[in-house]
């Protein structure tokens, strides 16, 4: 069982998967959001979900799926065989030993805090549900979720509407759930980080010579004052650790090529590193820095600890790198006295994992800036991003309005249609359009409708393979979902399938480095290849294109909104709808009645991650923790306490306040 729901043992996974398009769309939504919460769930069922299709019946619907299992092989018989094995399990909590194991477990790295740095009462209850699949009386989960949200596995945090922020003495909403938890674990983590980056300030590390660092600049007349700053400030500070916060748009990967130069003459080996695996060879592409993705690089550093003091370790889109990833970074780091470099933008999409460690660093540390968005040609857009980035979404919103870039109309199958063909007349004239939407129904219905008008052009020829739920031929644009080196494709690698060999089994695609690459069938029967024309906002992050067509509803939050709405160079639109076919007659009253006003909504939502240390009610946590003691190491304002007792009452944990 994972997150509250069960599949059958005895079933073939590629059966599961070809049955679960509802769960896949629903999870798909989660991961966009990065939420894991029940409340979460919910609103992902709703959002994701299709209008009914009353004149299918009974017996038409049991052939069609008869059908579709027995083409997967699991026919009458094999099904026979994994029915009528039940057995009978002990519904009786865990007790003792056992229920410590479950309360650690609750409290560890994969548990409450995997995916948020803090959690509600309501994710307990949802996790307690799952370490009882056999079920148990509802007051008994009650009383062992009171009894967890008691004990020392938790750390409480402020359940008023504001809570000191560490960094500048401001407050940041605590959020609209009252009461909210946090673990010893996560504090600890948090903790190292922060520590880390401020015991380094000024020790010395990643220091380039002046007259290289001139040698880098020179040449790259284009580059503006903030980003000879940027350069300048990196590569001459000497912290171990540098935070870069750049705007969309603002030429990060252009001034980083320069501080690699200017660190290469001077000695340094540089590495780069992201959380995508596209995101790292498009940073490698970019800066000539040699780039792998976060887990490879942890991977290896933690088998060889390879790192040295002559090492400069640059990670690009940290701000959706999870806080433990981070803070395994830093402490390689810390240990070999090389320097870190993390460069990103904390209002573009969230982490996935528990975060807010980006964000966090910044606000401690002094960053560099990079503010002069140089990738839309209009000035009004380039102002209505900013405003949107900082939160003034109503003016960001009027401003695309009012310049015609908003388009409702009065069903999503005519928003999808007049979408697709302003992609098309875009392409015609010879721009480079990119179609993106936030589910991935839209994305796969942008994608055939696509797949239409280019057949119907006879861009596409009518053969088609068929493989997994999708048809591709010769000619299609398409786009990897995972990585496979052997192969030569990482997740989120753009290609044109150029030849399909029936006989090797095999797709022959052109990157878009005009690298060419073999990819078997199996890779996409499982489900790995998909059409490139329309793309998820995760997907289109760190493109630019020439022209941005975005399929909108009340999903989006501001990241989203602004990750976007900042790809295009000309022109971005928006295409609303006033009805919703996923919403039933009792349900209506939950729709917005103006598409606008849904949007507007939306957009004012964040869906931005803080550290669970930047949420502790201060005032009551310390007035019940013995005075601090700054005996070790430097006074940033800790608070170092005894290991954790194994009494019951607030866990003590070492916390950076």
């Amino acid at each position: 069982m994972r997150n509250g729901i069960a599949d059958v043992a005895g079933i073939p996974r590629p059966v599961i998967r070809a049955f679960s398009t509802r769960r896949t769309e629903i999870e798909a939504h989660l991961a966009i959001h990065g939420e894991t919460s029940a409340k979460a769930a919910q609103v992902a069922a709703y959002a994701t979900r299709h209008a009914k299709n009353d004149a299918l019946d009974t017996p038409t619907l049991l052939e069609e799926w008869r059908t579709r299992a027995e083409s997967l092989g699991f026919d009458t018989d094999a099904l026979h065989a994994v029915l009528g094995r039940t057995t009978v399990r002990d519904v009786a909590a865990p007790a003792g030993s056992d229920t410590e194991a479950l309360y650690r477990r609750l409290a560890g790295p994969d548990g409450l805090t995997a995916r948020r740095s803090t959690f509600t009462r309501q994710r307990v209850i949802e996790q307690m549900c799952d370490a009882h699949p056999s079920g148990a009386p509802i007051e008994q989960i009650l009383e062992r979720v009171d009894d967890f949200l008691a004990s020392r596995h938790v750390v409480a945090l402020s359940d008023s509407g504001e809570v000191l922020h560490r960094g500048n003495g401001s407050v940041i909403p605590a959020g609209a759930e009252s009461g909210r938890w946090t673990t010893p674990e996560m504090i600890r983590v948090e903790q190292a980080l922060v520590g880390s980056a401020l015991d380094r300030i000024g020790v010395g590390a990643g220091i380039a010579t002046p007259d290289h660092v001139t040698m880098a600049i020179d040449p790259r007349p284009t580059l503006s004052p903030e980003q000879v700053a940027m350069i300048e400030r990196i590569c001459h500070s000497g912290n171990g650790v540098d935070v870069v916060v750049g705007v969309a748009g603002s030429g990060k990967t252009y001034a980083l090529s320069a501080a690699d130069e200017a660190w290469s003459r001077s000695g340094y080996h540089v590495i780069g590193a992201s959380l995508a695996a596209r995101t790292a060879a498009r940073l490698e592409d970019g800066t000539g820095i040699p780039s792998v993705t976060i887990d490879r690089l942890l991977g290896q550093l933690d088998r060889e600890h390879s790192l040295g003091p002559s090492a400069v370790l640059v990670i690009d889109e940290a701000a959706m790198v999870g806080t433990r990833k981070l803070q395994r970074g830093l402490d390689h780091a810390a240990q070999a006295n090389a320097k870190v470099v993390l460069v990103g933008d904390p209002c573009h999409l969230p982490e996935i994992d528990a975060g807010g460690a980006f964000a966090g660093l910044a606000q401690r540390l002094e960053p560099a800036t990079l503010t002069d968005n140089r990738r839309q040609r209009e000035g009004w857009e380039r102002d209505a991003l900013a405003d949107l980035r900082g939160g003034d979404t109503d003016r960001a919103f009027d401003d695309y309005s009012s310049r015609g870039r908003v388009h409702e109309v009065d069903s999503w199958t005519l928003a999808r249609e007049q979408l697709v063909d302003d992609w098309w007349n875009a392409r015609q004239s010879g721009q480079r359009p990119a179609m993106s939407a936030a589910h991935l129904r839209d994305v796969d219905d942008l994608n055939r409708r696509a797949r239409n008008r280019l057949r119907d052009a006879g861009l596409l020829p009518s053969d088609t393979l068929q493989l997994s739920s999708r048809s591709f031929a010769v000619g299609d644009e398409v786009l990897a979902l995972s990585n496979d080196y052997r192969v030569g494709v990482v997740n989120g690698t753009l290609a044109t399938i150029h030849e399909i060999d029936v006989d090797r089994q095999h797709l022959r695609l052109v990157t878009d480095t005009d690298q060419f690459v073999d990819v078997p069938f199996a890779y996409a029967d499982e489900g790995h290849l998909t059409h490139a024309y329309a793309m998820t906002i995760h997907k289109a992050q760190g493109a630019t294109v020439d022209r941005a067509l975005v399929l909108a509803d009340d999903s989006l939050t501001r990241e989203h909104g602004y990750t976007a709405l900042s790809r295009a160079t000309d022109r971005t639109d928006l295409y609303l709808a006033g009805d919703d076919p996923r919403i039933e007659d009792r349900h209506a009253d939950e729709a917005a009645t103006e598409p606008a006003t849904a949007v507007r909504r939306a957009l004012r939502r964040s869906g931005a991650q803080h550290l669970a240390i930047d949420q502790i009610e201060l005032d009551g946590l310390l007035a019940s923790l013995p005075p601090p003691d700054h005996s070790r190491g430097k006074d940033f304002g800790f608070v170092v306490l005894p290991e954790p007792s194994h009494e019951r009452g607030r866990a003590e944990v070492e916390l950076d306040l």
